[in-house]
């Protein structure tokens, strides 16, 4: 009977650890690029840190908070008495809806004015089928009457953040501004006034930029494809 009872409590001691293990939300280090989740599925951004320089991780660009929901973040110190020693900074993010987007972090120092950058994390995050519900396709958009020369060569949105730095590099996309600042924007949905649900890139100077926007409730864009030349660097875009 006790060599009944212990085997019946190692299976049910192998049950609950199989339990607890699985609702572990996944964890994702800046070796990781690209995160692949469903809705509704919890994952962490685990970034080494050290608190003690002044330096911790904030975002570097605003978060796409119709696909994405950031419910926690916490510096983990590590266990050790060394002064000086550092840690890791912990994001706890859910998936809200089907979309794809990118989540942006600098290492910086409250302090700096301007921003003095250590390091960058960039990760691609796709929810689901990646496709938003009513999301229209920059190719799907009017183009301009009158295109550049060079637009053939114009690559889209999501292969600019895919190249990483480049200069002279031609840009296709439709812009977008919802009060946090100029980007350019992979897709707008189709609700009014649309937002920016996917792939965006902030523009360093949008006051080089020169063309026609629609405005509704604070929020700007173009009905059209507009075609840019720039430098890309450290994920974000300087009109020539």
């Amino acid at each position: 009977m006790k060599t009944q009872g212990f085997a019946a409590l190692i299976v049910l001691f192998v049950t609950l650890s199989s339990c607890t293990s699985s609702d572990e939300p996944a964890k994702f280090t800046d070796q990781d690029t690209r995160i692949d989740v469903e809705v509704g599925d919890e994952f962490q951004i685990v970034l080494e840190s050290n608190a003690t320089t002044g330096f911790s991780w904030t975002f570097e660009a605003p978060l796409a908070t119709d696909v994405l929901e950031i419910i926690g973040d916490r510096y983990e110190a590590d266990e050790t008495d060394l002064i000086g020693s550092g840690g890791r900074q912990v994001f706890d993010f859910r998936a809200l809806s089907d979309g794809s987007t990118f989540i942006q972090l600098w290492y910086i120092r409250s302090f700096d004015d301007p921003p003095e950058p250590a390091a960058h994390a960039q990760f691609e995050v796709i929810v689901g089928t990646g496709v938003p519900d009513g999301t229209v396709d920059p190719a799907d958009i009017d183009q301009p009457a009158d295109p550049a020369p060079d637009d053939e060569s114009a690559i889209s949105v999501a292969e600019l953040i895919a190249g990483g730095d480049a200069t002279d590099v031609v840009v296709r996309s439709v812009l977008f501004d919802d009060g946090t600042g100029l980007v350019m924007c992979g897709a707008l949905a189709e609700s009014f006034p649309p937002q920016c649900p996917g792939y965006r890139v902030p523009i360093a100077n949008p006051e080089a930029v020169n063309v026609d926007f629609s405005q509704q409730g604070g929020i700007s864009w173009t009905d059209a494809v507009v075609v840019l030349t720039g430098t890309m660097s450290n994920g974000t875009f300087t009109v020539n």
